[in-house]
Order: structure tokens, then sequence, then C-alpha cells
């Protein structure tokens, strides 16, 4: 007995003491990822007087300041004691320095990120910056390392994890992080890839086979909303004098590509939004903003409210930004939405074969290459040392695939051999580099603004990127402005989408335009739409046929005009609207051939017919008819698509989803178009092939999806989910802590509900509403949500304290008056630093 009692006590005393380390362990890590949280209480500062930053039990951000220097450091501290991490990852990214904390999987884009070098445009920015532009990013910077200096000790967990420290931030920092967010807006640098490699491999005429463009329906977003005439399609230029070596140096772009998106989470269209504003007469207008995004956490959006003498403006920020993008001040409100255009051009370059130092360009002189020396700290690893080839136009970013293998490129020689650099390389125009901008300055008299007559001269300084700014006024006029440059090219009656050959002459821009040439919508209108539809059926600046399909911007026209009366609640309900028109138009034209093919259908096939034949074309997450059409649609753009492209560079058409999406639905105008043919095969196929294909393999990818052989319980939100992620959410011991989800949900990418899944990777929703946000300008009322919380801390209350709010369509209710209301408290309280 006294053995088995000391074997007892031993086993007890290591159980205590495995629980007692256990125990540490958990207060450890809980310390650890939660000391940096916000905690109330006030901090002595660089402030010029007393300043309060109120928050509500949502933790949204209301800053009182008695002057603009301190309401903008405020919003810098806020920003920081909340997304210090996101914004330090969005300066890396910026700066091409992700690797010295991420180590070797981050050099990939930052060798693209070192090429397109947005450090010398932001220094090229800064010295043409305004003094209103200069004197608010001071500020705004002042708050960032002010709480940076303060609580050195209490940094978000992320930096004890990678054992790295903030530096202090700089105006140049947020002018570059303004660029990054106009890379992740852009269309063209993603879209061009695909096509142009199309065009290196099989002519720029087939090429012009896989570009949208247009159908007379399509509603323009400047023609709200009488059908307009159809502008006839922009030609596409066809050249046989493409060398032969294009297509493998547009393949190196298409690496170089897909790991900056993976590494900055850039997927899908993800780019689009919906606005729109409906006039309430003398009581004013209701603003309803949603931008469709790669969704994350924390979310891209920050909802702050700024009360200064200069401004009081309440909205959505984005972290390493000041002021407000989408939002209201005391008399009017705004929404954004992407103007889709087509900001970037690829040339590709002739070297000269007796000596690839050198190169043509579009005047026919040969020119040096010139060299950048740069050098890429890499974690756990040796520096490399990068030479970075350029024309009078860029750099070659195709050179970007070749150095991802360290040291490469070290000390080579100018001449250097083919197997090196190609007889050909690839260059670019973008228009955020090709111009020089003041989007700060616009931002701050969008935001003093008092009617919707100033918002065009409020906006001249905006260049990138492109957008359609809706806004609606207390005196309840509502309107939509194009703001932004578009490119001038040489030849406007061209497409750009496929590579431009650099040595040819009038290959090049020829400058910017302003998109404000369009003018806006007429006045008198009682609503506008904008939901990155086609901008305007008039001709003008060649903007491109890359904006996304009008189903959006028609379901939400059909509400709007139903209604006599119109409310916030009424935005907010529209805005979770799962109906979508072009499901709708799709389906009877593939009903008919569906119906024709019944002999070859088993039960279930014949069940999901019926299932179909009577949907109405809305997607809630319990709608069998959504998950077969769907499923349809994925089918079919791969059977149509795939077979010419190969899977690589299906792959690469499909990560603009839009593309092929509106492409599918031009090409059953034509049933029997050369892209329905299988070239797989002897015969030559038509449509009806193709759909009767595709409903077969649809029935039996939902049945092996969903395990479940009755049709009629194919709820969609079964397949269709979205998973909130964090950055470090891929870790399986992290994933439960950081990351929110999956959850089922409606909507699919032409609802206005956008839930857009990747064609590539089908029902996995990575692009969706990225924050809401409705305001009521005459009742001073704005109700705002974001997917997630406030915090990008995921420990903090307020990290994913929304996301049901977000999933169900709810709000936080706001006051924008100057006062705060009852539901805001003060939580941190600035104090000058004693002199």
């Amino acid at each position: 007995m006294a053995v088995i009692r000391d074997v007892l006590e031993g086993t007890l005393g290591i159980l205590v003491a495995v629980v007692c380390i256990a125990i540490a362990a958990i207060a450890f890590v809980v310390d650890l990822t939660t000391r940096s949280h916000p905690s109330a209480g006030s901090a002595e500062v660089a402030v010029r007087d007393t300043t309060s930053i109120l928050r509500n039990s949502a933790g949204f951000v209301h800053i009182v300041a008695k002057s603009d220097h301190d309401g903008l450091y405020a919003q810098g501290w806020a920003h920081a004691s909340d997304r210090l991490w996101q914004m330090e990852v969005l300066r890396r990214a910026a700066r091409g320095t992700l690797s010295e904390i991420l180590g070797p999987d981050a050099v990939r884009t930052d060798l693209f990120m070192r090429s397109i070098n947005l450090t010398a445009t932001a220094r090229r920015l800064k010295a043409s910056l305004s003094p209103v532009s200069r004197s608010i990013l001071s500020s705004y910077v002042e708050g960032i390392n002010g709480y940076i200096e303060a609580y050195p000790d209490k940094l978000p967990f992320e930096f004890d994890a990678l054992d790295a420290r903030p530096a202090p931030w700089t105006i140049e920092d947020c002018l570059m992080v303004g660029r990054v967010v106009a890379l992740q807006f852009s269309v063209g640098f993603w879209a061009d890839v695909a096509i142009s490699q199309i065009a290196a491999q099989r002519g720029s005429d087939i090429a012009a086979m896989y570009i949208p463009q247009g159908l007379p329906y399509e509603p323009a977003v400047l023609d709200t909303f009488a059908l307009p005439r159809l502008v006839p399609a922009q030609p596409v230029l066809v050249d046989s004098s493409m060398p032969p070596s294009a297509a493998s140096v547009m393949l190196q772009v298409g690496h170089a590509l897909r790991n900056v998106a993976s590494t900055l989470n850039i997927t899908g269209s993800g780019r689009g939004s919906n606005a729109w504003a409906m006039s309430l007469g003398t009581e004013g207008a209701i603003v309803a903003n949603d931008p469709h995004l790669p969704l994350a956490l924390p979310s891209t959006w920050y909802p702050v409210h700024i009360t200064t003498p200069s401004y009081n403006v309440t909205g959505m920020s984005i972290p390493g930004l000041p002021l407000v993008l989408s939002g209201s001040n005391d008399h009017i409100a705004w929404a954004v939405s992407s103007m889709m255009a087509d900001d970037v051009d690829y040339f590709i370059e002739r070297v000269d074969r007796t000596n690839s130092g050198y190169y043509f360009n579009e005047l026919g002189h040969r020119k040096r290459f010139t060299y950048r020396r740069d050098t890429i700290s890499i974690r756990g690893t040796v520096d490399t040392i990068v030479d970075i080839r350029h024309t009078e136009r860029s750099a070659v970013i195709s050179d970007v695939h070749q150095m991802r293998t360290p040291n490469t490129l070290v000390n080579m020689r100018r001449s250097t051999k083919p197997a090196v650099i190609d007889t050909a390389c690839i260059t670019y125009r973008w228009t955020a580099q090709y111009t020089t901008s003041d989007e700060i300055l616009a931002l701050h008299r969008l935001a003093r603004i008092t009617s919707t007559d100033s918002v065009a001269s409020a906006m001249h300084t905006w260049h990138v990127p492109a957008l359609n700014l809706t806004v609606g006024s207390a005196d309840g006029n509502v309107a939509t402005f194009p703001i932004g440059v578009l490119a001038q090219r040489a030849q406007p009656g061209t497409s750009s989408s496929v590579l431009q050959l650099g040595w040819q002459p009038n290959s090049d821009w020829k400058g910017v335009v302003s998109s404000s040439v369009y003018g806006r919508t007429a006045r008198g209108r009682r609503w506008v739409v904008a939901a990155n539809n086609r901008l305007a059926s008039t001709p003008g600046p060649y903007v491109g046929t890359y904006y996304e399909p009008s189903s959006r911007a028609e379901r939400i026209a059909e509400q709007l005009t139903l209604h006599d009366e119109y409310s916030a609640r009424d935005a907010q309900v529209m805005q979770m609207d799962v109906t979508s028109p072009y499901a709708r138009r799709l389906l009877q034209k593939i009903l008919p051939i569906l119906r024709s093919g019944t002999k070859r259908y088993g039960e279930r096939e014949t069940t999901s017919l019926k299932i179909l034949a009577n949907w109405d074309g809305a997607c809630s997450e319990l709608e069998p008819g959504a998950a077969i059409f769907a499923t349809l649609l994925q089918r079919l753009i791969h059977n149509t698509f795939e077979d010419e492209l190969g899977s690589v560079l299906f792959q690469e058409y499909c990560f603009v989803s839009s593309i092929p999406t509106r492409r599918v639905a031009e090409l059953v105008e034509t049933p029997l178009h050369a892209l329905f043919d299988d070239v797989r095969t002897p015969q030559r196929e038509d449509l009806s092939w193709i759909a009767i294909r595709s409903f077969i393999e649809c029935v039996e990818e939902v049945r092996q999806r969903t395990g479940i052989d009755d049709p009629e319980q194919w709820d969609w939100g079964m397949l269709h989910t979205v998973t909130l992620r964090h950055v470090f959410g891929e870790n399986p011991l992290m994933q439960p802590t950081v990351n929110q989800g999956p959850f089922p949900i409606g909507g699919m990418s032409t609802t206005v509900l956008n839930t857009e899944m990747d064609v590539n990777a089908p029902f996995d929703v990575r692009v969706g509403v990225s924050m809401r946000i409705v305001t009521d300008v005459g009742a001073k009322t704005q109700y705002a949500v974001v997917p997630g919380g406030v915090s990008g801390q995921p420990l903090d209350a307020n990290y994913s304290n929304l996301v049901q709010l977000w999933l169900k369509g709810g709000f936080v209710r706001l006051s924008t008056q100057r006062t705060p209301d009852a539901t805001f408290s003060v939580y941190t309280t600035l104090l000058p630093k004693p002199r």
C-alpha cells in the first residue's frame, strides 16, 4: 500500500506540475497577445490641446479635437492602437521589405514591388504635395509614431512572433499605402496578363474573342438608367510581328503577379462596389455604399468620426491613410465604386540580338538598358543583391521571375547571355506612376464641401484609382461623378488588352486625361447608381471593357423604382438582396437547350432541371436553384474556355472572374461560336453540346460535394461559405483563434450581396462586402458595419464582435453630429506634453 501511495503521490505531483506549466504557458500566451490591446486612460503626447478619443460598445471611434492637427494626430493614434500590424504589412508590401520578417516565401513579391519602385513614386509625390496635404500627413504620422513611442512594449503579437519592430512612419509611407490601394483596385495589371499571353501564343485576333465587348441591354453609370445605345466594340490591334519569345516572357510576368496577388490577398475581381443615392427632396438624401474587396481579418476599413474646427466627417478610413474615403460631412454624403478602368498596358521590348545590353525604342533608336542595384534582406538567410533593368518606359518586370532565385543576377555582366535574359522583355505603363497627383488634398476638400456642385472641383487632384463618386446632399440633390485619370493612348480606337509592341511608332502613351471629360449624371434625377457597370454609352477616352456584369446595377435600379418613399432601412435591406438578373437572363437562353437533352438525363438531372425552371434567381443560402445554377455556370465557363487555353492559362484568364462571367453571357447569343468547339475532339461542338455536358457534370458535382442524392436538399449554403482569414490563418494551431468561419452565405458575384467565388476554386468566397455604410444626410444619421470588428488583434473584444451583425445585415447606428451622442464615452484622452 505504501508503494502504491508513493506512486500515486508521485503521479499527482507530476500532473500538478504539468497543469501548472500549462497554466503558466497559457497565461504567457494570453499576456503576449493581449498586452497590446488599447487601454482606457490618458497619455501626454504632441497634441496642442486636450483631445478625446471616444468609443462606443462596438469599438467605433469618435475623435473630438480643438484643432485639425490634433484631430488628425488622434486618427493616426487610433489607427495604430487598433491596426498597427495591418499597417506594417501594407507599408512593407509597398516598400518590398516583407522578406525581412516573413523570410524567403516573400522574396518574389518583394522583387516585384522593388521593380515597380513605389518608394521612388512616393518621393516624387511628396515633393509635389500641396502645403495642406503635407500638413495633414505630418499630423497623421505624428500620431502613429506617438503611439509607437508611448507603448514600445505593447506591440501587437505578430511583431513579437516575428521578432520585428516598426520603424517610425513617414509621409512617404502613407503615400505608398495609397499606391498599394491603387494596385489592389487595378484591373489591368491582372487581366491584361492573361489576354496578352493568349495574344502571344495564338495571335491578337484570337485573343479578341476572349475579351468582353458589351451587350445592348447593359446600362451605363452616367445614363442612369434608360437603355443606352450600344457603343461599338473597340477593335483589337492585330499584329503578326510578335516575337516568338513573347509567350514565355509574359508567362514570367504571370508567375510574378500570382505571387504578388497571393501575398497581398488580391483575388477575384476584388475591386467592385455598390453605390447609390436616393433623393428625399427637401428632407435630404440616402447614400449607400458597400465595396467588394478580398475578405480578411482585420477588415480593410476602419470606421471613424473626426470632429475638429474644419472637419466633421464620419465614415470609413483605410489604416495608413488620413481622413475618410467613404462617408459624410454636415452637408453631403459620398460613396465610392471602382470605374474598372484599364489603367495598365504591357509592352514587349525588342532586345538587340547582337548585344542584349541594348534595346530599341519606339523611334527605332538603339538604347542602352540602365540598371538599379538593390539589396533585399531575407529573414533567416543571406541578403540578396539584384540588378533591376530599366528602359525609358519602366523597369523590366519580366526579369522578376528570373530574379526569384537568390543571386541569379548578382554581379552579372551587362551583356548577358540569352539564357538569362531573353531577346525580348516586358515593361509597362500604369496611371498610378505616370502622373503626379494629390489624393489627400482631394479627400480634404471633399470633407469640407457643402454642395454637390463643388464635387468636381474638389476632386480634380484625385488621379488613382479611377472611381465613380456617388453623392447625395442635405438639399436633396444626387449625382455620380467620375474621378481619376485615364490613359491617353496614341491610337485611341484600339484595345489595350493585348501586348503593345514597344519598338513600333506611336505604341507608347501620350499622357493621361481626366475622366471628368465624361461629365456627370444629369441634374434632377431622383436616384443614381454605380455598381462597376459600364461608365458611359457615349464615346470618349478609352476606359476599357473590364467592367463588371450589369446585373447588380440592374437589380438596384429595379428595386429603387419600386419605392415612392425611401428610408435608410430600405437601403439596408437592398444591400442584402440576393436576386441575380444575370442568372435569370442566362437561363432564358440555356433552359430550352437543357430541355432538349432530357433523353440523356437520369432522375437527379430531371429533378434539377425542374428546380432550375422554377427558380426565380434568388440566391439565398437555403436555395437549391442557386447551388445548381452556380455550379452549372462554373462548368459552362470551364468547358467553353479551358480546352483552347489549357489549364494554366485558363486559371490566369479566370483570375478576374468577371471577365469569363461576362464573356460566356455574350457567347450564348452566338450558339455556333468557335469557342464552343472542343478542340480536343474531331467533331465540331456548339453551345447545345457544351450546355448539356456542363449540366450533367454540374449535377454530379453538387451531389458529390453535398453527399446528398436529392437535389431538393442541395442548399446553396452547403457549398457556398465564407471564412474571414488572418494573415497567420494558414497555421493550423492558430486558425481557431485568428480566423472566423466558415459560415454559409447567400448571394453570388452577380447579386447586390456580392459574394464572389474564385472560378478556379469554386464556392470558397474570397471577395465580398468589405463594409456597409448607409447615410441619411437629412437625419444626420449613419449606419455602418465591417466584417470582423474595429480591432486587428485576435483576442481583443472588438476583433470579431461584428461578424454575425455583418453576416445577417445588421448595423451600428451612429450620429453624424458634432457632439458625441450618449452611446459614446471617452476612452483615451491625449494631453499636451508639459513645456
